[in-house]
């Protein structure tokens, strides 16, 4: 790890983003592993001492087995388990981090891990796809609030992943439907934090927000920091049922 952050500073680097491992420092989601914090510890120092600005973020798609074999991200209580395990990061590093980020890119892991079945945990659900979807962002409202608890200074925020998204075939009405459909399925839920607004029949199945979702755009926050990676377009392509096939192109 010397070496690398070594090779950041030769390379004139003055930041640094990183995933902190969810599994590595709440095993099972329960108590902190000190070993692994330790780990991030070094790391921030180590690049502070070389000029680069540590950048941490929370989650990055790896939750812990046993809160997915509760129900992971369709399961209210997640949220609840984010926010302790939260706790444990700027309560150790909160004094040398000057921005974090909560969740990476939760389009994905919510309509990719839950309803196309492509990312982890490989499921098919519509439904839970958009309860995921509504607990993520809860989860980085409720993250933030435990970040700015532990370091009040500290820039919180959220990484987001729109694209824009052209019909495969304009000639199509299929993958004309599906184009339409897929800003809401990619961006909408994600970047408004409106669950309720969803069209009937968008994902397969008339789609209400889960319970309490109306708090969900107070909890998630308006004033945030929000890097938003951008590498591709894409094309979508009607299929036998509502959900859309996204083929990406750099």
């Amino acid at each position: 790890m010397s070496d690398d952050v070594r090779l950041m500073s030769e390379l004139g680097l003055r930041a640094y983003r990183f995933s902190i491992a969810w599994p590595r420092v709440r095993p099972a989601g329960c108590a902190v592993n000190g070993t692994g914090l330790d780990f991030y510890e070094r790391l921030v120092d180590e690049l502070l001492e070389h000029g680069i600005a540590p950048w941490p973020t929370l989650y990055h798609w790896d939750l812990p087995q046993e809160l997915e074999d509760r129900g992971g991200w369709a399961n209210r209580d997640t949220v609840y388990r984010f926010a302790d395990y939260v706790g444990s990061v700027p309560r150790r590093l909160g004094d040398r981090v000057s921005n974090w980020t909560t969740l990476n890119e939760p389009w994905c892991a919510a309509f990719l891990g839950y309803a196309a079945g492509v990312h982890a945990p490989g499921r098919t659900d519509p439904r839970a796809a958009v309860a995921a979807g509504h607990h993520l962002l809860l989860a980085h409202g409720q993250g933030r609030e435990v970040i700015r608890g532990h370091a009040p200074g500290a820039g919180a925020g959220i990484t987001l992943n729109p694209f824009p998204v052209h019909p495969n075939d304009p000639e199509d009405a299929a993958d004309v439907e599906a184009e339409q459909s897929a800003p809401f399925i990619g961006q909408q839920v994600v970047a408004a934090a409106q669950v309720r607004q969803a069209r009937a029949g968008t994902v397969g199945v008339r789609v209400e927000g889960p319970p309490g979702h109306e708090a969900t755009a107070n909890r998630v926050g308006a004033r945030c920091v929000r890097p938003v990676p951008y590498g591709a377009q894409r094309s979508a392509e009607g299929i036998s049922h509502s959900l859309c096939r996204h083929r990406s192109t750099t």
